[in-house]
């Protein structure tokens, strides 16, 4: 090759290389700025799957309360055999009610507990299960401050959703002896079907999640109620998107 070719070979080789740089380069900068567009997608995406997880869980706890929640002037067991009825024949999980009882505040400042047998609905004395013990004592201590204060709102649970029975303790405000519906709830219904299904439904089958989805008590961010991947605990203390469920409004209930 003669050298002048040569010369102009060499420059031919580096403009080349350059343009291969800039090109590697800005697909570098493509793929860089596709996966933020990636990023913010999924984030878009999983915020509006929270939603809709979260106004879903929250409509049918909502069912199961107001079931269990008795009007003014309405006779308790039918109110309940109705109600429970319709329930059960529209959920998927009809076994996830365990049972319940219903707890009212007798002549002598004591305590009434008795079982409500399902699908009867037939009331039964008993006496208070082991699990509701610390259940009892805190109805007995809001008694005393009604007692002191009479004022019904100090009969209501802030968090009528206990993860740790777990239960719904339902007071009833339009009955005029103090009362409390609670109803136990199965917790391997809960966790091995009913949040499976839900989470599923709204992120994806849990073999192919691409989150990992953690339910934790709202009085005890470190319980964790609910788990897609247990072995996963990475990112709890910060997640990428927080959504509470069952925030209840005790002055929407009284309407």
């Amino acid at each position: 090759m003669r050298p002048a070719n040569l010369h102009r070979a060499t420059w031919i080789a580096v403009l080349i290389a350059v343009l291969l740089v800039v090109l590697a380069g800005l697909q570098y900068r493509w793929l860089g700025e596709l996966s933020e567009f990636e990023q913010r997608r999924m984030q878009s995406n999983l915020r509006s799957a929270t939603e809709r997880f979260s106004r879903d869980f929250d409509r049918e706890i909502d069912h199961v309360y107001y079931d269990f929640h008795i009007r003014r002037g309405r006779d308790v067991p039918e109110e309940i055999a109705e109600e429970y009825e319709e329930w059960a024949s529209s959920f998927p999980f009809p076994d996830l009610i365990d049972t319940a009882y219903w707890v009212s505040r007798t002549h002598e400042d004591g305590l009434q507990i008795q079982q409500i047998h399902l699908p009867e609905i037939r009331f039964e004395d008993t006496a208070w299960p082991p699990q509701l013990t610390p259940l009892r004592d805190e109805i007995s201590t809001k008694l005393e401050a009604y007692g002191k204060h009479r004022e019904r709102s100090r009969l209501t649970f802030e968090d009528p959703l206990r993860s740790d029975i777990p239960a719904l303790i339902v007071f009833q405000y339009d009955r005029r002896t103090p009362s409390w519906a609670i109803v136990l709830l199965r917790r391997d219904v809960l966790i091995e079907q009913f949040l499976p299904a839900r989470v599923g439904e709204y992120f994806g089958e849990t073999d192919d999640l691409a989150y990992n989805i953690w339910i934790v008590d709202r009085s005890d961010d470190d319980r964790i109620v609910y788990a897609s991947n247990p072995s996963s605990g990475a990112g709890l203390s910060e997640p990428d998107i927080e959504r509470g469920v069952f925030s209840f409004d005790y002055a929407n209930d009284r309407e």
